[in-house]
């Protein structure tokens, strides 16, 4: 079981960690958490070469989220 979190800020606090503590008290080890977020400072640009930059456009998504299934 594959559970994606994707958050429009810091990781840290987000959504995921919500999802990734429900895991944990659910005791399912089965399921894993790819959790998308923001990591660093932003850049400045544009919406989308802020995205791109720090993996959050829809293509480097999806691409993530890909290699997880394929990795599986």
């Amino acid at each position: 079981e594959i559970v994606c979190s994707i958050d429009n800020h810091y990781s840290i606090g987000g959504q995921g960690d919500r999802i990734a503590n429900a895991i944990m008290l659910s005791g399912n080890q089965k399921a894993s958490l790819v959790h998308i977020a923001l990591e660093d400072i932003p850049v400045c640009g544009t919406n989308e070469e802020i995205l791109s930059n720090h993996s959050l456009d829809s293509l480097s998504i999806a691409n993530r989220i890909k290699e997880t299934f394929l990795a599986r």
